[in-house]
């Protein structure tokens, strides 16, 4: 699983949302792998990046995405994919800079700008073990004057072509 993402979104929860699920995943697939481009420092918990320590979770800090996507996150991004026969891809919305997407529940103050989505989204959807792509975590109730919309649409729109 590559995700694009401001949290890792492997709480222990005795109910399913969204912060639960790729723990789902992580605890019923053994050989599930995971990936997490944008990650906040502040949006998860010390306990979430001691799972992500027990469970070899790869992951990248939105700070380190701000300006460019460097060689070696590149370079992390094309081994993960070469190292595994399906990938499954998500862009959870809330990891966008909330200036560019309000429309979420989690508003990334410092989150990532939308032209590193594209580039990152680049490297990960032309391969063929890509057999998933989703775009999540939009909230309509707070994105007043539709702008997460607009960009979730161009993401799709990216995405297809």
């Amino acid at each position: 699983m590559i995700n694009i993402d401001a949290h890792f979104d492997t709480r222990d929860e005795d109910y399913s949302t969204s912060g639960t699920s790729l723990r789902q995943i992580l605890e019923e697939y053994y050989n599930a792998d995971y990936l997490v481009l944008g990650i906040s420092q502040g949006g998860n918990t010390q306990a979430l990046f001691n799972y992500a320590k027990e469970k070899d979770i790869q992951f990248v800090y939105a700070d380190e995405l701000l300006h460019q996507v460097s060689p070696p996150i590149k370079d992390m991004i094309e081994r993960f994919i070469h190292n595994h026969d399906t990938v499954m891809f998500t862009i959870c919305m809330d990891v966008v800079d909330s200036a560019f997407a309000p429309g979420v529940s989690a508003p990334a103050v410092l989150g990532i700008y939308p032209h590193t989505v594209f580039e990152l989204a680049k490297r990960v959807i032309p391969s063929e073990k890509v057999k998933s792509i989703s775009i999540a975590e939009m909230n309509p109730t707070y994105d007043s004057d539709q702008r997460t919309a607009k960009l979730v649409a161009n993401l799709v729109h990216h995405c297809l072509i």
